[in-house]
């Protein structure tokens, strides 16, 4: 029997997830002086009891479709700024992962004088607002 030589395990690092990118795009911008939050966005049911005591559902939705997961306003310029995050594979596909909605809402606000764009990485965003960015960032 003839003994092969192992090779190697390559390790490979996992893609983040559209949260934790969102999470990291978020530091950096408080980093940077920027008011920024995430916009939620869907809709549940949800049910009550009304003054009569009766059980009612009803609709509630949050946000309107197509909003972009980011809302911040930039530091001295007060600029609104809305980025729709995406994952690295996603960012890749047809009009970057986005949905007619998304796209549609990106374009106003930029019509409107904001500044609306698509990020997979916070490197991404740097580039597009002009914020300084470290090389060795992990997102």
């Amino acid at each position: 029997m003839m003994e092969g030589k192992k090779t190697p395990r390559q390790f490979v690092y996992p893609q983040p997830n559209e949260r934790q990118i969102r999470n990291a795009i978020i530091d950096l911008l408080n980093w940077q002086g920027y008011m920024a939050w995430t916009n939620n966005t869907g809709a549940f049911k949800a049910s009550y009891t009304d003054k009569k005591g009766d059980t009612r559902e009803r609709n509630v939705r949050f946000s309107k479709p197509g909003m972009s997961d980011i809302f911040a306003v930039q530091p001295k310029t007060g600029r609104f700024v809305a980025i729709e995050v995406k994952t690295p594979k996603a960012y890749r596909g047809k009009d970057n992962g986005c949905t007619p909605w998304q796209l549609s809402y990106i374009e106003s606000v930029n019509i409107k004088g904001g500044i609306a764009f698509v990020a997979c990485s916070t490197k991404q965003v740097a580039e597009v607002l002009s914020i300084p960015y470290q090389e060795n960032s992990i997102l």
